[in-house]
């Protein structure tokens, strides 16, 4: 069975390329990948071709051109694959014309929340979802939002929640220590770690803000922020704002092993985010047993339960979010009690091999 995956870029600023890499890296032995990547291949395209995965890089800068039609077109009849699985505007546009051309199954993937609300985009969607063998959401929340918008073919819609590999631990406290002094970090600092974007509904602010209100009320607290984005500068400026500069570490872009090796180090990991599609990053703490605060939104309460795995929060309110981070702050009971049912949790709902057999097993299903 041959796949083709069909994708804007190939990076690690959002957890969609992480994604297509897991199920690459964990596919069955009869199964082929190859992936066209419609903008450019990306830092993480050498990832790929270490699993043997070929990756094509059209190189389109502008979304119309309609030259890249054509050429994905002529690529899909060369390649012969039994699925061509697109993701996002673009790729889904242009991917299921040139697949359906071209005589090959279609499957489309979405992603998020906060989809391309456009005019010409959302009715586009709509008639392509006719020509889809099976349009897949990484969440009940994301396939409510894609509801909203595709008024088609709509018995060929699913949810297969993501699936992350388990995580290596770090051996010995010396590990934590040297990792620790790496970043400047006291071992009397309480580490708070968000992993994302940094974009709109990511809801920095709101994190920040309620680290602002903890100075003076709980031990000395660290937040730690690993990403980049569009919104940097306005975090910059809420950091500036609410006076905790030495509070707050910004770490930008940091390797996926380095992230998960911080993460680690941290007594709790809050998901702020009022739009999550998913949450991978969210997942990662859960089997690195982290206790975890996350926003009562989007996907995340599909992640975790409330009271039992971590611990919810009304969008958007700060002084909620302070509660709860300091509640665990608080009781190290809890805090065990959390990161324990967490990482089960993870096991059992979002393992790999799950994430792995449910999609080949989609793929065999729209080829019969």
């Amino acid at each position: 069975m041959h796949i083709l995956h069909v994708v804007g870029r190939l990076n690690d600023f959002g957890g969609t390329p992480i994604k297509i890499l897991y199920q690459i890296g964990n596919a069955s032995k009869d199964v082929k990948y190859t992936v066209v990547c419609m903008v450019e291949a990306g830092h993480l395209a050498p990832r790929f071709r270490g699993y043997g995965v070929q990756v094509i890089n059209l190189g389109y800068s502008q979304a119309f051109d309609i030259r890249q039609l054509f050429e994905l077109y002529k690529l899909i009849k060369e390649i012969k694959p039994d699925v061509v699985h697109t993701h996002f505007a673009r790729s889904n546009g242009y991917g299921r014309v040139a697949a359906l051309l071209a005589g090959c199954k279609i499957v489309t993937s979405e992603h998020g929340i906060k989809r391309n609300t456009k005019p010409y985009v959302c009715v586009l969607d709509s008639i392509l979802n006719i020509i889809t063998d099976c349009h897949v959401s990484n969440s009940h929340a994301t396939m409510s939002s894609s509801l909203r918008t595709i008024k088609f073919n709509r018995k060929n819609m699913q949810v297969i929640h993501n699936g992350v590999p388990d995580i290596p631990k770090l051996t010995g406290s010396s590990e934590k220590k040297l990792l620790r002094a790496k970043f400047g970090l006291s071992e009397k600092d309480m580490l708070v770690l968000d992993v994302g974007s940094h974009i709109e509904l990511r809801n920095h602010e709101c994190l920040i803000e309620a680290i602002a209100s903890l100075k003076g009320k709980a031990p000395p607290i660290k937040l730690v922020l690993i990403g980049d984005g569009p919104h940097r500068q306005k975090i910059l400026h809420s950091i500036e704002e609410n006076g905790v500069s030495k509070e707050v570490l910004l770490l930008g872009r940091v390797e996926r092993d380095e992230v998960h090796k911080i993460m680690q180090l941290a007594d709790v990991y809050v998901n702020p985010a009022y739009a999550e599609g998913f949450g991978i990053a969210t997942v990662e703490a859960m089997l690195l047993e982290r206790a975890i605060v996350y926003c009562n939104s989007g996907a995340l309460p599909e992640l975790l339960v409330n009271e039992v795995s971590g611990l919810s929060y009304s969008p958007k309110n700060s002084s909620e979010l302070a509660e709860k981070i300091l509640r665990v702050f608080e009781s190290k009971d809890l805090r065990n009690s959390l990161s324990k049912q967490a990482r089960q949790r993870a096991l059992n709902m979002f393992s790999i091999e799950r994430f792995v057999d449910d999609f080949e097993e989609l793929y065999r299903s729209v080829m019969t």
